[in-house]
């Protein structure tokens, strides 16, 4: 079984070796799990939808022990971004018949934008967590700036795309 922070590590490994904002990297476990293809992490909800603080804490370990590495950056009107690169000595996930399933749904979530994984993870959020069918109602409420017509359309074709 995985540590932790071999588990981050592998998670930034299976999307390709490098992942891109914190939001994305807490929005892909978090899609994991409820799929049933992670950790066994827990997801609260903060601002921007579901957050692991163990999952924080293990990239930080990660980093120390070598197996990530994380810059801050700089985009559009100087706000600070967060690079995560898997570097060699990564572990990866076990070659299991959950492998195949973990590659083709982070390949899946590679297709879309951070806003659209945070709108879709926070979606699946609240669903499980007690807005069952107003759900998207509440994702408008909560994001109202970020819930774009074209934004929610992608993140309801993503959630269906990962069959959750």
């Amino acid at each position: 079984m995985m540590d932790l922070e071999e588990y981050a590590a592998a998670v930034v490994h299976v999307a390709g070796g490098q992942v891109v904002g914190k939001t994305r990297l807490q929005k892909i476990a978090y899609l994991l799990e409820e799929m049933g293809l992670g950790f066994g992490l827990d997801f609260d909800y903060h601002n921007f939808g579901p957050f692991s603080a163990e999952l924080a804490f293990a990239v930080n370990d990660a980093e120390a022990l070598g197996y990530l590495e994380t810059r801050e950056k700089y985009g559009y009107h100087e706000v600070p971004y967060t690079t995560f690169e898997a570097l060699p000595e990564a572990p990866k996930f076990e070659e299991d018949a959950k492998q195949s399933d973990r590659q083709e749904a982070v390949k899946t979530m590679e297709e879309y934008s951070a806003v659209v994984l945070e709108l879709a993870a926070t979606a699946v959020y609240l669903e499980r967590n007690g807005y069952d069918d107003s759900a998207w109602e509440e994702v408008e409420k909560r994001k109202a700036v970020k819930a774009t017509e074209p934004r929610l359309s992608a993140a309801r074709n993503l959630v269906q795309s990962l069959r959750l």
